[in-house]
């Protein structure tokens, strides 16, 4: 598992006021220096927020920004632990519920390359990015785009092996 630097920032967009006088609770989620924004789901008038210490001075929508970052922050460990790697990316989808990263084998080996062409050396990048295309081509073989993770079964590596 490698080391990655993670941060979050709750923030509201004064610019973007509704008619109704509040504005929405946008979160900044910044690994390893790439950063996305993303909705809370909360909205306050811009006098409710406390920019210093990033909260709501109301009680109830402050447990629910709680509530989020700390979602946020199991989430991100959960998936450090499972994939070991983890992009900015990678962490939005799965907030958002459309993660694929974790379910498909080219989808998710697309991402280690990625990871590997920005952070590792050169030859290592060049070897998974050639690894990724011989797994890819063999997929495109049985007549697939992408196979899920739970499809794979002792005769698909016996078959990619020979």
């Amino acid at each position: 598992m490698s080391r990655s630097t993670f941060s979050i920032l709750p923030y509201i967009n004064r610019q973007k006021v509704k008619a109704d006088g509040t504005a929405n609770i946008l979160c900044r989620i910044t690994v390893d220096g790439k950063s996305a924004a993303i909705s809370t789901g909360i909205s306050c008038t811009p006098q409710e927020w406390n920019a210093k210490k990033g909260e709501v001075r109301n009680a109830r929508d402050n447990g629910r920004l709680a509530s989020f970052l700390a979602e946020v922050k199991d989430k991100y460990n959960s998936l450090l632990t499972t994939n070991g790697i983890i992009t900015v990316e990678m962490l939005k989808a799965v907030l958002k519920d459309k993660d694929t990263t974790g379910r498909f084998l080219l989808n998710f080996g697309d991402t280690i390359v990625e990871w590997y062409r920005t952070s590792k050396a050169r030859q290592t990048f060049l070897h998974k990015r050639t690894w990724q295309k011989n797994l890819r081509a063999f997929v495109h073989s049985l007549d697939k785009d992408d196979i899920a993770f739970e499809d794979i079964d002792e005769n698909f590596g016996e078959e990619y092996k020979l």
